[in-house]
């Protein structure tokens, strides 16, 4: 339950400040790792989120 607050943050480019920009370019590079099919079921709990 506490990744996904973190994990729709990156999903929100225009709601993130500049400051955690830079957190995120780290951050995707942890959630383009080899686990494609957690990306995909948090792109789909943001969807719905927003």
């Amino acid at each position: 339950m506490r990744r996904e607050p973190l994990k729709s943050r990156i999903y929100d480019p225009s709601i993130m400040p500049k400051e955690t920009a830079s957190k995120k370019k780290r951050m995707v590079k942890i959630v383009t790792t080899p686990e494609n099919g957690l990306l995909t079921t948090f792109s789909q709990m943001v969807k719905p989120a927003l």
